[in-house]
């Protein structure tokens, strides 16, 4: 699945969008594992939405305005 912000600029330079979904839940797994609490999870995946939006941000035609 996509898991980084450079395969989802690949992506995103052919396609409207990008699915992370496997991403999101391989990261909430990681969190719920390592017994980290409800406001550390929720900050972790905030943390990787923005490293994937980059991807999109940075895909030509995109995010210029």
């Amino acid at each position: 699945g996509i898991s980084s912000a450079d395969q989802v600029r690949e992506v995103c330079s052919f396609a409207d969008g990008a699915i992370v979904g496997s991403a999101l839940i391989r990261r909430i797994d990681e969190e719920v594992k390592k017994g980290s609490e409800r406001s550390v999870l929720v900050d972790s995946v905030s943390k990787l939405l923005e490293e994937l939006m980059t991807g999109v941000m940075a895909s030509p035609g995109r995010g210029s305005g």
